[in-house]
């Protein structure tokens, strides 16, 4: 039997699920995640009026249990699972949305890229079928995007405002001016947040538990009850010299020094603990310091909202942080009053529900993709209009 995880009940994710009553002033989207190992697909609508988008039905399958004993994502497993399921949530799908009144789909939506080539290539293949079968325009769009712009399928988060997107394979801080303009502010020089906090539970030895790496390591941890002397000090980086001007982040030295204090000695599993909650402060407080840096040189007067959204966005420590953070820059003049924003954790995570939302705010700029398009795996959020395949409808 599929698994699959649901957004179908209110009390188990806190959306309203609801009958939905089509109107010619509706932009009804259907859309398919594949960028990595979550197949995901959603049916999502958008009224012209300033009420939030409603997402009709979301389902996503999970496969993380199968990559557990490969330490990670394992490129041939993932594009078989892939194969194997995706238009059985298709199907799953569109009957849900059936079930609710909805029938009619006024766009395909696809993630192009960032991500794997090879599931990205499933997933925009798929798309491409259901919008030449339907005769709908196919909208094939950035997944860094849509996970900027996820808060606002839950909260009214008008532009500009300042992103900082954080999960496997990105760390980024931008300034979203609009739909299609994101400003990167400071990126990662080296690994990402994601991959460090991953490796730091697989040095740890932490079971994933059907969870993500990263996941799993914030489960584990707690923090220091005293002033244990573990002789776990993690260094700072990029805080002194002439780095300490640079506004990008960097991981591979705490990643080292994680490495290497863990298998400095034996650890109890009470110390592991500790040292688990150490090295996640030791990123985020790093995380914080160049947030700072950053919007050092940036007119904020207009920003009103600091969105916090991919896969460690889950993260309840880095939220914490980032709030303080936020008050601390507040009451020292350095920035406006901003409010963190974060989306709900089934939406912090990959989905196709950002996906169909991104697919709908690129159609009513006034575009569409070719069907020609192609999946790409590296494509710079500051560069979304820079690609070949966008049409003006």
């Amino acid at each position: 039997m599929h698994r699959f995880y649901r957004i179908s009940k209110q009390l188990h994710f806190g959306f309203n699920y609801r009958k939905v009553i089509p109107s010619c002033r509706n932009i009804t989207a259907l859309a398919i995640e594949t960028s990595c190992d979550d197949t995901s697909v959603a049916v999502v609508q958008k009224s012209s009026n300033e009420s939030l988008p409603n997402i009709v039905c979301l389902n996503t399958h999970r496969t993380l249990s199968k990559y557990e004993k490969y330490g990670g994502i394992h490129p041939s497993v993932v594009i078989q699972e892939h194969q194997k399921n995706l238009a059985n949530v298709v199907y799953e799908t569109i009957n849900q949305s059936r079930s609710l009144g909805v029938s009619k789909y006024d766009l395909i939506a696809v993630t192009r890229g960032p991500g794997m080539i090879g599931p990205l290539a499933i997933g925009l293949n798929f798309a491409k079928g259901l919008a030449v079968g339907i005769d709908k325009p196919l909208l094939a769009v950035h997944h860094m995007q849509a996970h900027a712009l996820t808060a606002q399928l839950e909260s009214q988060v008008p532009f500009p405002f300042l992103s900082i997107l954080v999960s496997g394979g990105h760390t980024l801080l931008i300034l979203s001016n609009s739909v299609i303009s994101h400003e990167i502010l400071a990126s990662t020089t080296d690994i990402a947040i994601g991959d460090y906090l991953d490796k730091c539970a697989k040095y740890l030895e932490i079971p994933w538990n059907n969870q993500m790496p990263a996941a799993a390591l914030e489960k584990f941890s707690i923090p220091p009850i005293n002033d244990l002397n573990m002789d776990c000090n993690p260094p700072n980086p990029m805080s002194t010299g002439d780095k300490a001007h640079n506004p990008n982040f960097s991981f591979s030295g705490l990643e080292s020094y994680a490495r290497r204090i863990i298998t400095s000695r034996t650890w109890t599993n009470s110390e592991k603990k500790i040292l688990a909650y150490k090295l996640q402060e030791a990123a985020f407080k790093h995380i914080c310091q160049k947030l700072a840096k950053a919007i050092e040189p940036i007119d904020l007067s207009r920003v009103r909202f600091l969105v916090c959204s991919g896969g460690v966005a889950r993260n309840s420590l880095l939220k914490k942080m980032l709030e303080e953070q936020l008050i601390s820059l507040y009451n020292k003049g350095s920035a406006p009053k901003m409010k963190l924003v974060y989306p709900s954790l089934e939406l912090c995570s990959d989905n196709a529900a950002m996906i169909a939302y991104t697919g709908i705010r690129m159609f009513e700029e006034g575009f569409k993709s070719s069907l020609g398009v192609e999946p790409i795996r590296k494509w710079p959020i500051n560069s979304i209009m820079d690609v070949e395949g966008w049409m003006r409808q």
